[in-house]
């Protein structure tokens, strides 16, 4: 199975940050990670596949990509949704990091933090025939997310999507300075529409 395009389109929130996070004593207030350090962030367990990246990082380190604005990303698959999900939440569990309540990118949407990756039917409600004219099953679908940020305020991120087979993860880093921009941008581009709605 193809890694789902919303992970390509997630792309607007990369960066790094590591020091492997438990010497990082004062980060929070410190400068910016190295490549390195960005790398050593995106964290993954031993059983994920690294999947190549083409979005034309700086660096790739270790299989995560590092890109020239400090911003790090790494796509992968799994087998098991409920695992990595599991084992993401443990390991960012540490004072260093803080699980956000909400996504970054859409404030209104609640970040759970469950422990098991929700299922959903797909298909949404059309059903479908084989040759034979036989009903194929609907597809399960399973997904899960989760946010952290650091005193500091950068970001990472993990998105998990896809079968019951094979799931699709994207993980992504973003320092400070990049959510502050793109916090300017999505309000400059929020109150363009307002200007334009009232006129």
């Amino acid at each position: 199975m193809r890694r789902l395009n919303v992970h390509r389109n997630l792309f607007g929130l990369f960066a790094t940050c590591s020091c492997v996070l438990s010497a990082c004593s004062g980060w929070p207030g410190s400068r910016e990670l190295t490549a390195t350090q960005v790398a050593d962030v995106l964290w993954l367990p031993e059983s994920a596949s690294l999947e190549k990246d083409t979005m034309r990082p700086k660096y790739i380190i270790n299989g995560r990509s590092v890109y020239v604005d400090g911003s790090g990303a790494i796509f992968f698959t799994v087998s098991d949704c409920d695992s990595i999900a599991r084992a993401v939440i443990d390991h960012f569990a540490r004072p260093t990091w803080r699980q956000r309540s909400t996504r970054e990118l859409s404030p209104a949407t609640p970040i759970p933090f469950a422990r098991e990756c929700r299922t959903a039917t797909g298909g949404g409600g059309i059903i479908q025939l084989d040759a034979k004219g036989q009903l194929i099953p609907p597809m399960t679908v399973v997904s899960w997310f989760g946010e952290w940020e650091t005193e500091r305020g950068d970001i990472v991120t993990y998105d998990l999507t896809g079968s019951q087979q094979q799931i699709n993860g994207f993980a992504s880093y973003v320092p400070r300075r990049g959510v502050e921009e793109r916090r300017r941008r999505i309000n400059a581009e929020r109150a363009l529409d307002e200007g334009q709605r009232h006129r």
